[in-house]
């Protein structure tokens, strides 16, 4: 082993700061380290291997990957566990402790667990014995310990968007962040990568053909970014998660982000393997780009004598980083029979290193647990006897035999990587992919950094070409991959003692899965399910390779196509802290969320989401507003309603299914015609109201507006699972965007957008509906145009691609710049609907309000044999108790003058100021309460109140008066008038 702060000079350890020191604890015991030092890489540098034990049969754990995926290392930080060592940079004082420890780290009681299980046949006691060995492993297992109190450090979450999110920095994600952006200036490129340097495996990889080491690419790449202003670089920031409409979460630090999409670039790399081999979880057994981060990155010489296990050219890559650092390379086994005619092949037999072709490692043994040699037989067939015929001394094994894609990410989208028996591997098919979603690198089987670039290139291009940002010129042509890098089988090679670890999370060995393999009828994904295999905190990423290649070697067929077992949640690294901090719960976001803030928007909160309420942040609010509500009135305006309640409806009986889930008739529809559309709950109460359009003999359109967009389609879509009617409901809130073009110039406005298309009230009449291809600012957007009626007012309502509005949003303001167009917010449309006596359902109504009392009884189908809330509503029109009153104040007339004195001039008093209530005060009758005002809004010429209250039948008959108390107890006076 290497001793006590044995470091390499620079330009190793390219993430040290070697003039600041730090100091922390692991175990109760002092460790000096430098900035930009992870946990693992100073223990490593001091001697100290072993970081934690194994969750079963608690042995010496130490990294595998650095990287911090696989599980491996994880120990208790400041009180908060399962944090990888790998990854984790070290900071002052800070207090590590291992993990599945009883005593000491070095001499753990647990471990006795695995040694009893050595002398058992089948590594298994007997039945007898069996209740205890489960009550000792209970007692001693587990994944860290919770803290007993809550962070001091609060957790935070943030809202964000961008055109292109780009996972990884590596050579595929640089070239395909910058691609993107380089298509439009116009575009916002977001790169992401968990690392504190981007680069990825540039930083730290050989993989040039020629063996040498080319950091000009990464340079290269990062000056074109520097100088690329509309890209931006997220780092220490992880991926968790990745839905199909584009939308991120992400974690940085104590940060969550909600980050909003329109396309995105995986490009995540590939995790490597371990071979199998007996005491193959020995610390200083380890992956070769372990081994490779530990010099380049930390400076760290992981060990005195190295010995490589490849079947590619990435072991020879690290044998020649070794040498350089002045690491001995005692020899290089390649499980392959025939090798390659390759550069770095040739690189490492010149430094006079053995290499041994057609070889496998069956064995390791590890002196005061740490590794000391391996032995080695000829072939590696595991049908072909054990015998190990040489012992290698050693204290460093690295491991370059496979790699599976890290697709954490694809799974979550429903498309994993698939096993591909040519490729001995799984491999990703990105026509299966969602549109918008694109893959690059290591990822899509990449070998190379040449490769790597050229698939980043073309994936940032088709990002930018799937928004209408075709860049110019063609596509880069994909270089052929270097000798040697092709995929071979995973090394199964166990020896004659054991054990061979197959799943280093749950310390499952070859032995105990080979047992259940054929238990479960040589079915993998029966395997996997039956011996627990992949559910630890690495998720599989070290093991279902190995599963798949035990299965196939035990005669298992058809395994092609068979899907990477994916992770049962979040990349990795997401606390519940991120859940639970304020605001977790990120509101829903309009796609021009952005765009409304850079427009100086006041926002509100509209159910869960934030709207505009007015647009000019330096004019008082009701100027603002009245100045809003006059462009609609007079010239055109344009309102966000995103998002909205959308879904689409397919079925010989979606009409039927429409009939009986909404208050409003629609089975009698004509295919092109729009209908009002009034949902009711089972209780009669108002749940939404917006436009239905027939689109085919077996198809609609449904747009509702909602403050709780997400609980109207939820109760459509368990009305159709309850009915098994024979319609299809697809959820079209989160695809498609809801705007509305209102006011006597919308219809010019418009036209502007589509001049072929004759949109005059003869060929596209109110209340009808049809598909147009739009003009955007970025291409023609296919966007479905409903024309129907806003507040008294000539409307169109825009539901086009959600990735495709903020285009459509620019170009109407652009193109409407003649008539004066203006974006309008809430308060606009409150005062529009106020004047024109409509009803707001959740403002103007509460749970118990039906039709009848908020005025909207008309679009009630009545004749209907049956809809949802049906009986309810029959049952309060027999005893209407509220109506719905359209009110109006008028300001009080100014007083007499005053009699005036002798030789004076008599003065006019000034009238009383219009005081008006607000929303929720009381409306009393006879001293009691009768309802509550529900809407308010002030008007001027001449200055007046209008509003709407919620009250009792008898008070809604226009020329009744209504008395609302007020502040302080101040009484008003108000006049119900006919509705608009």
């Amino acid at each position: 082993m290497i001793g006590p702060r044995d470091r390499l000079p620079a330009p190793f350890g390219l993430l040290l700061d070697r003039d600041q020191p730090v100091a922390f604890a692991f175990n109760g015991r002092r460790q000096e380290a430098w900035a930009g030092d992870t946990i693992a890489s100073a223990l490593i540098a001091d001697g100290r291997w072993v970081i934690a034990r194994s969750a079963r049969d608690h042995r010496p754990r130490a990294i595998f990957s650095m990287s911090g995926r696989d599980g491996q290392g994880l120990v208790r930080i400041d009180g908060v566990p399962n944090l990888p060592a790998e990854t984790t940079p070290v900071y002052e004082a800070l207090s590590a402790h291992p993990q599945n420890v009883t005593g000491p780290l070095d001499a753990d009681l647990g471990a006795v667990l695995g040694s009893v299980g050595r002398l058992l046949p089948g590594r298994k006691p007997p039945a007898a014995l069996a209740p205890l060995r489960d009550t000792l492993s209970r007692s001693l297992g587990g994944l860290g310990k919770v803290p007993a109190r809550p962070p001091q450090e609060p957790y935070e979450t943030d809202a964000d968007s961008t055109d292109i999110a780009v996972i990884g920095s590596g050579a595929a994600g640089l070239a395909a962040a910058l691609a993107a952006a380089q298509a439009d200036p116009k575009l916002s490129v977001t790169l992401i990568d968990d690392g504190p340097l981007p680069g990825g495996g540039l930083l730290w990889r050989r993989d040039d053909p020629a063996g040498k080491r080319n950091p000009e690419t990464r340079a290269k790449l990062l000056a074109e970014a520097e100088k690329t202003p509309n890209l931006r670089l997220l780092q220490q920031t992880v991926c968790q998660t990745l839905e199909p409409d584009h939308r991120l979460t992400l974690t940085q630090g104590r940060r969550l982000i909600d980050l909003r999409a329109r396309a995105v670039v995986v490009a995540t790399g590939a995790v490597g393997q371990p071979a199998v081999f007996d005491n193959n979880d020995l610390p200083g057994v380890v992956h070769a780009g372990a081994v490779q981060r530990l010099m380049r990155l930390y400076g760290v010489r992981p060990g005195n004598r190295a010995v490589i296990l490849t079947h590619n050219g990435d072991g020879y890559g690290c044998a020649l980083d070794l040498l350089e650092a002045g690491v001995e390379v005692g020899a290089v086994i390649d499980l392959r029979h025939e090798l390659p005619a390759c550069q770095r092949l040739k690189a490492v037999l010149e430094h006079d290193i053995e290499v041994l072709p057609a070889h496998a490692v069956r064995a390791a043994e590890a002196y005061k647990q740490h590794l000391q040699q391996v032995g080695i037989s000829h072939g590696g067939n595991p049908d072909q006897p054990t015998r190990i015929y040489r012992w290698l001394h050693c204290d460093l094994l690295c491991v370059a035999a496979g790699e599976v894609p890290e697709a954490s990410l694809l799974h979550q989208l429903g498309q994993p990587p698939r096993f591909q028996s040519t490729h001995h591997t799984f491999t990703v098919d990105p026509a299966t992919l969602p549109p918008g979603v694109f893959v690059a690198g290591r990822l899509a089987g990449a070998r190379s950094t040449p490769v790597s670039v050229a698939q980043g290139t073309r994936a940032g291009r088709a990002a930018a070409a799937h928004l209408g940002h075709a860049p110019a010129g063609a596509d880069p042509k994909l270089p052929a991959e270097p000798v040697g890098m092709e995929h071979h089988p995973l090394p199964l090679t166990p020896g004659p003692n054991g054990p061979a670890f197959v799943d280093l999370d749950q310390d499952l060995t070859l032995d105990e899965l080979t047992t259940s393999l054929t238990a479960s009828g040589g079915d993998p994904s029966v395997l996997a399910r039956q011996a627990a295999a992949g559910r630890g905190p690495g998720q599989g990423r070290l093991s279902h390779l190995a599963l798949l290649t035990l299965a196939a070697e035990r005669g298992a067929e058809n395994l092609d196509g068979t899907p990477l077992p994916g992770p049962s949640g979040p990349a990795g690294g997401l606390a519940i802290g991120h859940l639970a901090a304020v605001g977790a719960e990120t509101p829903p976001l309009s796609p021009l969320h952005r765009r409304h803030i850079d427009l100086g928007a006041t926002l509100r909160p509209l159910g869960d989401t934030p709207r505009p309420a007015f647009y000019d942040a330096e004019s008082a609010a009701e100027a603002a507003i009245t100045r809003e509500a006059q462009a609609v009135r007079t010239r055109v305006g344009i309102i966000d309603l995103s998002p909205a309640a959308l879904l689409r409806l397919e079925g010989a009986e979606a009409g039927l299914f429409l009939d009986r889930a909404l208050a409003s008739p629609h089975a009698d529809q004509k295919p092109g015609q729009a209908r009002p559309a009034l949902a009711c709950a089972e209780r009669g109460g108002l749940l939404a109201q917006g436009m239905a359009l027939r689109l085919a003999e077996d198809a609609y359109y449904l747009s509702l507006d909602s403050e709780r967009p997400t609980h109207v389609v939820d109760h459509l879509l368990r009305l159709a699972a309850l009915w098994q009617l024979d319609v299809r409901l697809e959820d079209r809130s989160g695809a498609d965007s809801a705007l509305v073009l209102a006011g006597p110039e919308a219809r010019k406005v418009l036209a502007r957008l589509c001049p072929d298309t004759d949109l005059t009230l003869r060929r596209f009449p109110r209340l009808s509906g049809q598909r147009l291809d739009l003009q955007g600012a970025e291409g023609t957007i296919d966007t479905l145009v409903l024309r129907s009626g806003f507040a008294g007012e000539d409307a169109f309502l825009l539901h086009p691609p959600t990735q495709a509005t903020g285009d459509l949003w620019d170009h109407l303001l652009e193109s409407g710049g003649p008539e004066g167009i203006q974006p309008f917010g809430e308060g606009a449309r409150d005062r529009l609907r106020i004047e024109a006596g409509e009803p707001r359902i959740g403002q103007d109504s509460d749970a118990l309000c039906g039709p009848r009392e908020a005025g909207l009884d008309a679009l009630v189908g009545w004749d209907k044999p049956f809809f949802v809330g049906q009986a309810a509503l029959a049952a309060l029109a027999e005893h209407p108790q509220r109506r719905l009153a359209r009110f109006r104040l008028d300001r009080p007339a100014a007083p007499p003058p005053k009699p005036a004195k002798d030789g004076e001039t008599p003065t006019q008093p000034e009238a009383p100021p219009l005081i008006l209530p607000r929303e929720n005060q009381l409306v009393l009758k006879e001293g009691r309460i009768a309802g509550r005002v529900t809407s308010i809004a002030r008007l001027e010429t001449p200055e007046h109140g209008l509003g709407l209250a919620l009250v009792e039948a008898d008070l809604a008959t226009p020329g009744s008066n209504l008395t609302i108390q007020g502040d302080a107890g101040l009484s008003l006076t108000a006049i119900v008038i006919d509705p608009a």
